[in-house]
């Protein structure tokens, strides 16, 4: 096994734990969010 076989090995374990991290972040932060905004009336109705 060559150094550039374990580079690529590592480069791809690595991108892996960052998609995964990322991930849980996404989900963790559409957890904790406040409901989103109302949408607003367009201003015909209003008046």
């Amino acid at each position: 096994m060559s150094g550039w076989d374990f580079l690529g090995e590592g480069v791809e374990l690595a991108f892996e734990l960052i998609v995964d991290l990322l991930d849980r972040s996404d989900k963790k932060d559409q957890q904790n969010a406040p409901p989103p905004p109302a949408p607003r009336a367009p201003p015909e109705d209003c008046a």
